[in-house]
């Protein structure tokens, strides 16, 4: 991330922490920006044309990873520009749900799920280590994961 990138971000649940910025992992990787949501960190790095597109943001851009757990667990990104918030808001706002379908469909096809979800009791071992975010084809797109067992 630029310099910018401790007034950049905040984490909507539990209460928004510090961030730090982080030098790249490797030799094409963007900086990355580590921020605490449920008590543990989580490494969120953007691509050189999704930097560019923030800047040109004049609203917050609210970033929902949500874990959903179905027929099978599925990992999905919103992405929403947050209207009516000004002033010194962040520019990214952070968000993480961990839930569970009431119905397995499969006959969907990839289409969104039309039926009620209930939040995990607990997530945070279910919140990601790591989110990459890009802006392409005038459209954000992301993945969120989690890094590897050691041992």
């Amino acid at each position: 991330m630029s310099s910018t990138a401790a007034t950049l971000f905040t984490a909507t649940r539990p209460e928004p922490r510090t961030t730090t910025t982080k030098k790249p992992r490797g030799k094409n990787a963007a900086p990355a920006t580590v921020i605490e949501l449920y008590g543990k960190p989580v490494r969120i790095e953007f691509t050189p044309a999704a930097e560019r597109m923030l800047r040109r943001l004049t609203q917050p851009l609210l970033v929902e990873l949500e874990l959903l757990f179905s027929c099978f667990v599925t990992k999905r990104i919103h992405f929403k520009l947050e209207n009516g918030i000004s002033g010194d808001a962040a520019r990214v706002q952070v968000d993480f749900r961990a839930v569970i379908a009431s119905t397995c469909d499969l006959s969907n096809k990839g289409g969104d799920i039309s039926h009620l979800y209930t939040p995990v009791a607990n997530p945070t071992p279910y919140v990601p280590s790591w989110c990459r975010i890009d802006y392409a084809n005038k459209d954000w797109k992301g993945e969120f994961g989690y890094e590897r067992a050691r041992g």
